[in-house]
């Protein structure tokens, strides 16, 4: 096909170009207004310009890379970007950015002009895959619309200002949903990438761990071919358009798990994603067309080991390729309890908030008069199930505290803890199994808490007892510091997102997919993160179910020679 030599030019013709020129727009359908507001964005995004050169800070940005950096910087809050101060550049860029902060604040310009600006991200340019490139390798960029032209550093460093205006007012405005685009973010990502020279397989490391919204690929082989431009070599992965889109995340799967990138297994799905792949895809091997989340990626459960794997034909999968990898069983599953989407559900969250698995202040505040009724009597049964009770001041508190809810979702995953506990045990658990347990439940939590012992012992010591938890959260939430309490509650709701609570035949409690099912096995690999829930398709075929947390496990444990190696194979 002509398009597979075309497109490994692309590379060289950007890189070689003087000046690279966008043409953004206007569509021949787009209103007057919209057209007059998108220009109205370029005067604003010289003013900034202009403001930004006059800072103290700027003269201390070396280079390009210095001010992406500082873009990258300016884009984030403030409290998040004075954690990155590590070294003289990060203190230059963020000095940089604090001083433009203030100024442009001052001259109240952020503000007029965050209207034209988020309408500029929402440009057609930015949400194609294929800008990686261009934007990336590019020498100079200059964007045009209608008569308005304007450098990309304007554009990159506006828009990062914009960014974090329009982040901080959606927090501000009780978590709505913003109409700003953080698309454009890529195109800094890509710079960066090509002026470090990084390999292929980094190149494709970033992109899979990059949690964005996803480019828009007409053709979504292109989600592969469009990053190989960024890399300083190409000839890894071959561009073939007469192969399938199959045959072309199969080929880049095989290309990571060989060079180590092992995380490719520990993937979870988002609710409702079907992608584009065949039936039979293998479980191996990653769906591009899909934003996955690699939520077990910082876990050490195989602890220093190396990936011990290789590929085989498989007459027996639809592929004929098959994955064997070395690795342990740690137990066949015995028991699952509910799953966090029907628990979130009969707690009456949305099925918005259950997709997206963070708690919001107007998802917490909309109940009608009957769910709040039911939910009264259901909290109360749930207490006395747990063995405690609930005072009605605490439980009008509650209400007013707007946590409702979140405190029904989490009296019923407390309860499939015991429920589960209790067919092997005395239902409560053990103490040296608290911890353990509160480690789990907190996974997804930020370091200042899953960190913090104090909170660890809190969960911890709930476990016995809901009401502990119960009576940090209503001060926190009522007065004091009403923000750690909601993070706190966003934690735990956030790290049983997408799972459901499962143990196994030896009494070992763990978080798997929701889709886990009694008799599927729990393996821990050489070189991997996290342990997999795998289900038998076959006399020796297994196929990979997603990621599990296993209590005791996952800080490399269990790989220590307790139990023998075996070989699995994998379709």
């Amino acid at each position: 096909m002509e398009k597979s030599w075309q497109v490994p030019l692309m590379t060289d013709i950007y890189s070689n170009a003087t000046t690279v020129h966008a043409w953004l727009g206007p569509k021949p359908t787009d209103q007057l207004h919209t057209v007059s507001n998108i220009c109205n964005a370029f005067g604003y995004m010289d003013r900034i310009w202009e403001v930004a050169q006059q800072t103290k800070e700027y003269d201390r940005l070396k280079s390009e890379d210095d001010l992406l950096q500082a873009c990258f910087v300016i884009s984030q809050s403030p409290a998040e970007s004075s954690q990155q101060q590590n070294s003289r550049a990060q203190k230059a860029w963020a000095d940089f950015a604090q001083e433009l902060r203030i100024a442009v604040r001052d001259k109240d310009l952020l503000d007029a002009a965050l209207p034209s600006l988020a309408a500029f991200s929402q440009l057609d340019w930015f949400q194609r895959i294929w800008i990686l490139q261009e934007s990336g390798r590019a020498r100079a960029l200059t964007f045009h619309y209608s008569e308005q032209q304007i450098s990309h550093r304007h554009v990159l460093l506006s828009l990062s200002l914009a960014r974090a205006g329009s982040a901080a007012l959606k927090k501000q405005a009780l978590q709505r949903e913003s109409t700003f685009d953080d698309r454009f973010v890529s195109c800094m990502t890509a710079r960066v990438t090509c002026s470090k020279g990084i390999s292929l397989l980094e190149v494709l490391k970033l992109s899979y761990f990059e949690r964005s919204v996803t480019h828009n690929a007409s053709d979504p082989r292109d989600r592969i071919y469009a990053l190989m431009g960024l890399a300083r070599s190409q000839h890894e992965i071959p561009v073939d358009y007469d192969l399938s889109t199959d045959e072309v995340y199969i080929w880049t799967a095989r290309f990571l798990l060989k060079h180590g990138f092992t995380d490719l297994l520990i993937q979870v799905k988002p609710y409702g994603s079907r992608g584009l792949v065949a039936a039979g895809f293998p479980s191996w091997a990653h769906d591009w067309s899909l934003k996955s989340v690699p939520l077990f990626a910082r876990f050490k459960a195989a602890g220093e080991t190396k990936q011990e794997l290789s590929f085989v034909r498989c007459v027996d999968a639809p592929f004929k390729t098959a994955l064997v990898i070395k690795g342990i069983a740690l137990g066949l599953v015995m028991g699952a309890g509910s799953t966090f989407a029907s628990s979130a559900s009969a707690a009456k969250f949305t099925p918005a908030a259950i997709r997206g698995g963070r708690l919001r202040d107007t998802e917490l505040e909309t109940l009608s008069v009957e769910d709040e009724q039911m939910l009264r009597e259901q909290i109360v049964q749930l207490h006395r199930s747990l063995g405690s009770q609930m005072e009605s001041t605490q439980l009008d508190t509650l209400f007013e505290a707007s946590l409702a809810k979140f405190w029904h979702w989490w009296l019923q995953w407390l309860k499939s803890v015991h429920d589960l506990l209790s067919t092997t045990q005395s239902g409560n658990p053990p103490l040296q199994l608290q911890p353990t347990i509160a480690d789990m439940l907190l996974r997804e939590a930020p370091p200042k808490i899953r960190e913090t012992d104090a909170i660890k012992t809190l969960i911890a010591r709930s476990l016995l007892n809901p009401t502990y938890l119960l009576q940090t959260l209503l001060p926190l939430r009522a007065t004091g510091s009403p923000e750690i309490g909601v993070e706190l509650a966003s934690s735990l709701f956030r790290s049983a997102w997408n799972t459901r609570l499962i143990i196994l035949l030896n009494g070992v409690i763990c978080s798997g997919p929701e889709s886990t099912q009694i008799n599927d096995q729990v393996i821990l690999c050489r070189g991997v993160s996290a342990p997999l829930v795998v289900r038998r398709v076959g006399e020796e075929l297994w196929r990979i179910i997603g990621p599990a947390f296993v209590c005791g496990a996952m800080g490399g444990e269990k790989i220590r020679g307790e139990k023998e190696e075996r070989m699995f194979t994998v379709i």
